[in-house]
């Protein structure tokens, strides 16, 4: 079973090594788990997929109950402590769950293909019940995004 308490940057895509950008992600995820309680935290798009080239940004979904404010001002409190070159997504769990089950593609493409660096368990479910909906055929990845298929259901 993938659970994830500590954060294991070794654990990435191998073909980060060369990413110049790599120990800025290393040095916000200590800050990150230092000053906040988060869920988990998922790394997707072209790093988590092995495409990236030497202008890809870091995408990371965080999902966090303790960081209080409205969307932008617990962006603001995360942002800060981010050395640059870091797209930061971050939602509550309660958010992150309903925008999943509206099938929102910021939900599904991190589930679907991102890498866990972070989880204290319910990351990985919510991975495990989108490749259930593409198992099944509820979702059908497309050129640029993603095709719900409700009849599948």
């Amino acid at each position: 079973m993938l659970l994830k308490k500590t954060f294991k940057i070794e654990e990435l895509n191998k073909n980060l090594k060369n990413y110049k950008k790599l120990d800025n992600l290393k040095q916000f995820l200590k800050n990150l788990l230092k000053n906040f309680d988060v869920e988990f935290i998922i790394l997707f798009g072209s790093l988590a997929k092995g495409t990236w080239n030497y202008r890809s940004d870091i995408d990371l979904l965080i999902v966090s109950n303790s960081i209080n404010g409205d969307y932008f001002e617990r962006l603001l409190k995360v942002q800060k402590l981010s050395p640059g070159g870091i797209d930061i997504f971050l939602y509550t769990l309660n958010e992150f769950e309903e925008m999943l089950n509206n099938f929102r593609l910021i939900t599904i493409e991190p589930l679907a293909s991102g890498q866990i660096l972070y989880d204290k368990g319910i990351g990985l479910k919510l991975m495990q019940k989108v490749k259930m909906w593409i198992k099944t055929g509820i979702l059908t990845q497309v050129k640029n995004g993603w095709k719900i298929n409700l009849n599948n259901s």
